[in-house]
């Protein structure tokens, strides 16, 4: 087992690689091998893993760190072909630098650059120079009025067709543009064109952002503390979905969305495709959703919020709230914030809730009977404004508030699609679930493209054990490695032999001592294999249904 920095308990940010995969982590657990983060235009010290990479991975923990330069990241990586959880889990509000970030990267056909900040950005130079794969880019997040520098930024981009901007989009600072466009498959910016609004079909209400806005049965979206143009339409909405167009709308408020959606029971994408770093307001946002049993905040941006009044007023049938993400250092209204939400007992917070500013905090958590603190401070009556919106600290600093959770355990939630591998095959983690299990005991489930993956190696048959590592915790699973140059359809299979044989569940072998032997299935997935210790060998094997067993030349059947 590798070993951990020798400052555990200290989180530091590092880059590992194991099997092709590069990950971005940000903790603790730091091991031997792992590369430190690079600092201004400084070369990475992982550059020669790059020609190998073909994955690369921000893992959850990675969202806590803000590094101040992505110069270099990728650069050489021709193999990379995907880039898992970088919407989420990189925050580069901090950054300075994106120099050739993505440079020569030939082989990369998409980049999700919605959540990607760069007001403080200077220089982008080479930054997508030779992605050769690239027929489109979305960089309408892109707020470039302090870049000085963009100089051959798509040169050899030759199949990118189309280049999305906003009006945030600036060259006011530009001083170096040279070959910018070179060899590149346009020679300009688009502006976009795409509209917001929201759509409502068999009871489901959609956020949209595109050029397709139905002319019936469609809404705009609201300014301020404006109603919905949607609020008379709440007795045959019971779900509401953020397409994933969404994602790349910034919306400036979020007031009244949800007020008075008494039948909705989920909300689908919110965490992925709603994009709320320009969001100021959410006055009464979920106000009156008395089905709502839960809703995922994980991504939720609230660094620029200022009212949060009424935001979750009414919810009756939320039971716990997971608020870890909330920066609320601009929040100056909180009045009503929990109020009557009768069921809620517990509201979870991280490092960034604070209600320093708050000035109207009056009923915050009146008639929230039912909540109770992580210290068992449970409500009172008299102490419903921001008093005791406090992380719980006992008798000495009563709080209604809980830390944020930590993770105790992980667990596969569903194996991957692919668990049976020829020789020389790559990993494949399609359709894996990873289920987190905090110290709350609650759950929630993952792509298991997010953990870390070590112990594959497809060059000989076997059957290996896989160690999956998440935010310090592990599992396992197990995948097989066949041979297709031997498949079972092609072995002679010869009619039962006295000395290998079966019978509840366990085949015999009668042979000489160290043989080795192997059992496979008639499809050709290996079972198992090894070498007799004696005359006669018994496996136990749990598994119906045709057995061959290959000694040496030789191959005999068996019914298990």
């Amino acid at each position: 087992m590798p070993s951990v920095s020798a400052f555990a308990g200290d989180p530091e940010a590092y880059v590992v690689y194991s099997n092709g995969t590069l990950t971005f982590k940000y903790d603790d657990q730091k091991p031997d091998g792992a590369y430190a983060l690079n600092t201004g235009f400084a070369n990475v010290a992982w550059n020669t893993r790059l020609s190998t990479t073909t994955t690369v991975i921000f893992d959850y923990s990675f969202r806590y760190y803000r590094p101040t330069t992505c110069s270099n990241w990728f650069y050489g990586g021709s193999s990379i072909t995907s880039i898992v959880g970088m919407s989420e889990n990189l925050n580069t509000e901090n950054v300075t630098q994106a120099a050739n970030m993505f440079k020569l990267c030939s082989s990369l056909e998409s980049i999700d650059l919605s959540r990607f900040y760069t007001a403080n950005i200077t220089r982008m130079d080479y930054m997508f120079q030779s992605c050769s794969s690239l027929t489109e880019l979305d960089l309408t997040n892109f707020n470039t009025s302090n870049v000085t520098t963009m100089q051959s930024m798509f040169d050899g981009c030759s199949n990118l067709n189309t280049i999305l901007v906003s009006d945030k989009w600036s060259v006011a600072s530009l001083q170096h543009s040279e070959n910018m466009f070179s060899e590149c498959g346009t020679d300009a910016v688009t502006q976009d064109t795409r509209e917001a609004y929201v759509v409502i079909s068999n009871g489901t209400l959609t956020f949209k952002f595109d050029n397709q806005k139905p002319s019936s049965n469609a809404y705009s979206l609201n300014t301020g503390k404006a109603n919905v143009g949607w609020n008379t339409k709440w007795n045959e909405i019971t779900k509401v979905v953020f397409d994933d167009s969404f994602r790349y709308y910034k919306p400036t408020t979020c007031s009244n969305w949800f007020y008075g959606g008494s039948k909705i029971t989920s909300i689908e994408g919110m965490s992925q495709n709603l994009n709320t770093e320009a969001v100021t307001q959410t006055y009464s946002m979920f106000k009156g959703c008395s089905l709502l049993s839960s809703i995922d905040f994980s991504h939720f941006n609230t660094s620029s919020i200022e009212n949060m009044e009424s935001m979750f007023q009414l919810c009756s049938s939320l039971t716990a709230l997971d608020l870890s993400n909330f920066n609320t250092s601009e929040v100056t209204n909180m009045q009503m914030m929990f109020d009557d939400c009768s069921n809620l007992k517990t509201i979870i917070v991280g490092d960034g809730w604070t209600t320093d500013k708050v000035n109207h905090s009056t009923n915050m958590f009146s008639d929230c009977t039912n909540l109770v603190g992580g210290e068992g401070t449970t409500y009172d009556a008299s102490k419903t404004d921001k008093t005791y919106a406090i992380v719980d600290g006992g008798s000495s600093a009563p709080g209604y508030l809980t830390k944020r959770k930590n993770i105790t355990s992980i667990a596969i939630a569903t194996l991957p699609t692919k668990t049976e591998y020829n020789i020389g095959e790559s990993l494949d983690l399609t359709g894996g679930q990873l289920e987190v299990t905090f110290d709350d005991n609650s759950k929630k489930t993952y792509d298991l493209a997010i953990a870390e993956i070590t112990g594959f190696n497809s060059q000989n048959v076997a059957e290996l054990t896989l160690e999956v590592k998440y935010s310090g915790q592990k599992t396992t699973f197990a995948v097989t490695i066949l041979d297709p140059k031997t498949p079972v359809a092609k072995i002679p299979v010869d009619q039962n032999i006295a000395k290998v044989w079966s019978s509840n569940r366990t085949i015999f072998i009668e042979t000489q001592p160290d043989t080795k032997y192997t059992i496979i299935d008639i499809n050709g997935r290996l079972i198992t294999t090894s070498t007799t210790k004696s005359t006669r060998e018994e496996i136990q094997v749990n598994y119906n249904g045709v057995l061959v067993v290959i000694i040496g030349n030789n191959s005999y059947k068996v019914l298990n």
